[in-house]
């Protein structure tokens, strides 16, 4: 979506200098539409995240050990 704005920004908002950026835009939002009706979700889509990952994360930035 960002590169379909800059490039409607360097071409005056024009369709046809930026008919490949729209393309893309619309094949990308046709896949996850797709994606959605036959059911297939994101990790992230219910708010919940599989335990090896959120170790991973606490691993990454751990608890201060020490008051401030």
């Amino acid at each position: 979506m960002s590169l379909l704005m800059a490039c409607w920004k360097e071409n005056a908002f024009s369709d046809a200098a930026c008919s490949d950026a729209v393309k893309v835009f619309y094949d990308c939002v046709a896949r996850e539409q797709k994606a959605r009706k036959l059911g297939v979700k994101d990790e992230r889509s219910d708010g919940r995240m599989p335990p090896q990952k959120v170790n991973k994360m606490l691993r990454k930035f751990p608890n201060i050990k020490h008051e401030i």
